[in-house]
């Protein structure tokens, strides 16, 4: 009998033994006693006092125990627990004990048994943390429609993709998706399927959802877990959590991580930032663990950022990239926009106007169906669809949102109990003087720059948010109540009455992001921007809101052109294409197009040339010009950025030549021969010395031909706009001609005959590269060039 009894067991036993050394400093394995070995052996101290040391018998059985199996090992530990060598006898097994079985182990002395999952849950319960995944999803909007979206490029939905997933061995399903496509409202949904598979022991992992946007106010992933999972923001409580066990049972495969909004997570940090974060999450990613990320991909400059960021981010984290799936969330597609309108319909089958909207439903999908293509906005247009369907009526996303939420205000000011006094202008300007929209632009503003986090709490708004006049007439609390009321914001969950207090007070949010791009896009049109919020806004605005600002009025043009001059950093090409609208160029034309102006007004003039596809001889002449004025870094950085962009796109010899010639004369003989032989020493920057630096980094001789690589060329560019401004994309692959530019030396027209000759003498087979060092103190000046390649 007794070896029957110590067959099975080694796997379970050292799970167990993995737990409760998360929790006890004593733990032993095969713990030798009087008359058996114990699988495990931990001393409680759990009482300062009275510590108990306790043998674990672990039974990874098929069957259950019956109770003759429990009064076998029950006399194999008796003689420990009749000398004290042990206090207690824990009997683990994978199954739960039948009546008979369990009558017998009550009668027993000092004994318990528990199933493992038993034993898990005695740890840490997460009973509660189950329950309100399935009440997170049925109070959400999306449960009341809920559209499968499918992965982008495959006919396979999103919930197929995930559970095949699961079913390999890969830690990380990493799931890429533009605003409004479900990203989250799926997150919720397969949260709550998870749930009920294992709650059905059909899933043998809890499923645990966080959002990680949290870590934009939790100083890193310890505070956001732990903030989570002990019931903060009136999330579901963990009973008897603790960090260290929760990664350990992470590790060994107990979890389904839920981790939804990198993209807010990235939001508002840089780049350095974002990769301590990662590096900090790899704990949530080793051994048997399973982590699906979902965000949006905007938080990237390009899909060149993307992959190198990430890839390199996640293979220093993982080792291997194949414990890495990466999937992107699908719009909807036609049928499926078709069947989401037709059940709407149904449900308004008594209205009188229903012909009439069956008909502008249709031609709304066959004329806005990429608007209609997003359930964000599906739903949002079956809100105001009834307004919208006039004979004819064509509409933007710009529209759309400005339906939705302005006409929300426009409902609750005509309301006589909810007036703030009277309009002082007779007829308050959605989006402009009217107070609750104000309102809601500057909250998203705060929310999108400050608070950095989609959610706050009615005593963190700044009372300077809410009109002084309602203040006066109704007391700040009252002022606030009434403002956030009439706004399009909601509350989180079931929560104390009562908007203001600080006991357990509700937490506010907008029902999507996408309403906070919105917002800060009209926020941008209509406020007057001071210098270091031009600088904020570029830090933080993203594609969405760009093409807001795209859509909207006409204001933002010269707003945007404006607040180019403050820029810093790498910015959309969006930005230029609005920029460029401005009807100010026109007049501003001719002195534009000398090139001697800052670089904001560089970059937007370069981009109405190309707009209004000017003559390659009026693009020629401006980007030479703005390259021979430069002198500042800033100046230099651009004027390259906007050459080397301009010479990928086409192949254009005689512009290269003249900027060859340039560079060549402007370096000079002597410094050319320095470079040429033992290196040139570089001190300060100037503009001979940056075109010092880009002749290293891209320029070759060999044969009495000059050549310059553009890829290379493209690199300095960016590496020399590091203090100033860049535009996105300009660092992009050129086309297949303009890789390489090659030029006889002989030919070169307008070259100092010093140095034609002395390139000419150079030795015919041998490649010749040039050398700079930069050396440099602490003033600023060398850095836009310290990653500029140098040989």
């Amino acid at each position: 009998m007794t070896s029957q009894i110590k067959l099975s067991g080694s796997a379970l036993r050292d799970k167990i033994a993995g737990l409760l050394g998360c929790l006890h400093a004593d733990v032993q394995v095969e713990k030798g006693l009087a008359v058996t070995t114990a699988d495990v052996f931990f001393v409680d101290e759990t009482s300062v006092l009275f510590p108990k040391k306790v043998a674990v018998e672990c039974k990874d059985w098929k069957k259950g125990l019956a109770s003759s199996d429990l009064a076998a090992i029950y006399n194999l530990y008796k003689p420990s627990l009749d000398s004290g060598e042990i206090d207690n006898l824990l009997i683990i097994g994978e199954k739960e004990l039948s009546q008979q079985p369990s009558r017998s182990v009550a009668a027993l002395r000092d004994v318990a048994y528990v199933s493992f999952e038993r034993f898990v849950f005695s740890l840490m319960n997460f009973s509660y943390v189950l329950q309100d995944n399935i009440a997170a999803y049925q109070i959400h909007d999306s449960s009341k429609n809920f559209i499968h979206t499918y992965v982008k490029g495959k006919n396979q939905t999103l919930e197929q993709a995930a559970l095949h997933w699961i079913s390999t061995d890969q830690n990380i399903l990493l799931t890429y998706g533009g605003y409004g496509v479900g990203k989250t409202s799926f997150s919720l949904y397969f949260c709550k399927l998870m749930t009920e598979r294992h709650r059905s022991g059909e899933f043998d992992r809890i499923p645990i959802r966080i959002t990680l946007s949290q870590l934009f106010t939790k100083q890193d992933l310890k505070g956001v877990i732990c903030s989570a999972l002990t019931g903060a923001d009136g999330a579901a409580t963990v009973r008897n959590f603790v960090y260290n066990l929760f990664i350990q049972m992470n590790r060994d495969g107990y979890f389904l991580l839920i981790l939804d909004g990198f993209d807010e997570m990235r939001h508002a940090m840089t780049l350095e930032e974002f990769r301590f974060v990662f590096e900090d999450m790899a704990l949530l990613f080793e051994g048997r663990s399973k982590t699906i990320i979902l965000g949006r991909p905007d938080s990237f400059f390009s899909i060149d950022e993307e992959n190198a960021v990430i890839d390199a981010i996640l293979t220093n984290v993982l080792g291997d990239l194949k414990r890495l799936t990466k999937i992107e969330v699908d719009l909807l597609r036609r049928d499926q926009v078709d069947t989401y309108l037709d059940n709407f319909l149904a449900r308004k089958i008594d209205n009188t106007n229903i012909e009439r909207l069956k008909e502008f439903k249709q031609r709304a999908v066959e004329d806005e169906f990429d608007i209609l293509s997003r359930p964000v906005q599906l739903n949002m247009f079956t809100t105001i669809m009834s307004r919208l369907a006039v004979p004819d009526a064509k509409f933007s996303r710009y529209d759309l949102y400005f339906q939705f939420i302005y006409r929300f205000v426009q409902r609750e000011n005509n309301k006589a109990s909810r007036k703030f006094g009277e309009d002082p202008d007779g007829g308050w300007s959605l989006g402009y003087s009217d107070p609750r929209t104000i309102f809601m632009q500057k909250l998203a503003w705060w929310l999108l720059t400050e608070k950095k986090e989609n959610r706050f709490r009615a005593h963190e708004v700044p009372s300077e948010f809410v009109p002084q006049s309602i203040r006066n007439t109704k007391g700040n609390d009252a002022a606030l109540r009434e403002i956030i009321i009439g706004s399009v914001v909601e509350h989180l969950g079931e929560q104390p009455k009562g908007v203001i207090g600080t006991k357990g007070p509700k937490l506010y949010f907008f029902p999507h992001k996408s309403y906070v791009e919105f917002l800060v896009a009209e926020f941008f049109c209509r406020e007057n921007f001071s210098i270091e919020m031009y600088v904020t806004f570029f830090r933080y605005t993203n594609s969405e809101i760009l093409s807001f600002i795209a859509e909207g009025p006409a204001e933002a043009v010269a707003n945007m052109r404006t607040g180019l001059e403050h820029a810093k950093g790498t910015i959309s090409p969006e930005v230029l294409l609005i920029a460029a609208r401005d009807p100010a160029i026109e007049q501003e034309e001719t002195k534009l197009s000398e090139g001697n102006t800052t670089p904001g007004r560089l970059y937007v003039y370069y981009q109405y040339l190309l707009k209004n596809k000017r003559s390659r001889q009026d693009i020629d002449s401006f980007l030479f010009g703005a390259m021979v004025k430069a002198t500042s870094i800033s100046r230099v950085g651009s004027a390259y950025a906007l050459l080397s962009d301009y010479l990928g796109r086409e192949k254009n010899e005689p512009l290269f030549e003249k900027f060859v010639t340039l560079v060549l004369n402007t370096v000079g003989i002597f410094k050319l021969k320095e470079m040429l032989s033992n290196g040139a020493s570089i001190y300060s920057i100037d503009g001979p010395a940056a075109h010092m630096v880009f002749l290293s980094a891209a320029a070759s001789i060999q044969r009495g031909i000059i050549s310059v690589d553009l890829r290379d060329m493209k690199r300095f560019a960016r590496d020399a706009c590091q203090k100033s401004l860049y535009v996105s994309g300009f660092d992009g692959t050129p086309i297949k001609d303009a890789k390489i530019y090659s030029m006889s030396i002989s030919g070169i027209r307008g070259l100092s005959p010093e140095v034609r000759e002395m390139l000419l003498a150079l030795p015919v087979n041998t490649k010749h590269g040039f050398s700079a060092q930069v050396h440099g103190g602490s003033d600023g000046l060398f850095s836009a060039f310290s990653n500029a390649r140098v040989r």
